[in-house]
């Protein structure tokens, strides 16, 4: 089982992290600054985002959330206590709540 990790550029002074599972063709983007950076790596690598993980409610993590989302229905997950400060969550997660990622395992960890 081999996972994939892209680094993708966002705004001027920032980035995404996109996650693919082989295995299952299962991708995954970490903070969403920009969706236009994400969506062009996705077509590029003929990937389909099913997953959007948003670490923390900062603008420069969350702004192009709803709208990746919209566009490839990925599925959102973020911060249970967080919710309030976070765009529409698909999934509300607390720490060691745990999720399937393709055939891998996500633990949800707090880090404050």
């Amino acid at each position: 089982m081999t996972l994939e990790l892209t680094i993708v550029p966002c705004l001027s002074d920032n980035y995404a992290l996109i996650i693919h599972e082989q295995a299952t063709d299962t991708t995954a983007v970490i903070d969403v600054p920009d969706a236009a950076p994400i969506l062009d790596v996705l077509k590029a690598r003929g990937w389909r985002l099913n997953h959007i993980l948003i670490t923390h409610h900062h603008d420069d993590h969350i702004a192009g959330v709803e709208a990746l989302a919209q566009m490839t229905g990925a599925r959102v997950i973020g911060a249970a206590q967080d919710a309030a400060r976070l765009p529409a969550l698909s999934d509300a997660v607390a720490p060691g709540d745990r999720f399937p990622l393709g055939i891998q395992t996500v633990e949800v960890i707090d880090a404050p």
